[in-house]
């Protein structure tokens, strides 16, 4: 019963940490992300390889969607496992419809925000990110019990 409550409160701090991200407005979050931007051209620099700022910029935030909700989707998985009692299809179509729930509220959430917008190819990508580490959640699980 504890690993079940320390899952959901995995669950619970992930998807704040999403929301966060997407409750900042357009000045911050365009701040943090050219953070990055300039370490990844540094990174690439020493390669002798050139990127758009702009270009990877975007790329990187389509990255740290995916990512996040990545993340979220391994969080979802075994937290559906624990309370589903190891029935797989129940425990993936939960995982995956909480997903959508919080990856269509991540993208609801940035109305609220002063320079944002609202995108349905952001929700996608989110949902591509939860349905890919869900996937390999319950592959890997499979794997490992067919071994034993």
């Amino acid at each position: 019963m504890k690993k079940t409550y320390f899952l959901c409160f995995l669950v619970v701090c992930v998807t704040f940490f999403i929301w966060h991200n997407s409750l900042q407005d357009a000045a911050n979050s365009e701040e943090a992300s050219l953070f990055f931007v300039a370490l990844v051209k540094k990174f690439l620099t020493g390669f002798q390889l050139k990127v758009a700022t702009g270009n990877l910029d975007h790329t990187l935030r389509k990255l740290a969607h995916l990512s996040e909700f990545t993340v979220l989707g391994y969080c979802l998985a075994a937290v559906m496992m624990h309370l589903t009692r190891d029935k797989v299809s129940s425990s993936v179509l939960n995982a995956l419809g909480f997903g959508f729930v919080i990856a269509a509220t991540d993208e609801l959430l940035q109305i609220f925000s002063i320079g944002r917008a609202c995108e349905l190819r952001d929700v996608g990508l989110d949902l591509l990110g939860v349905i890919l580490r869900v996937a390999v959640y319950y592959v890997a699980r499979w794997v490992v019990e067919r071994e034993i």
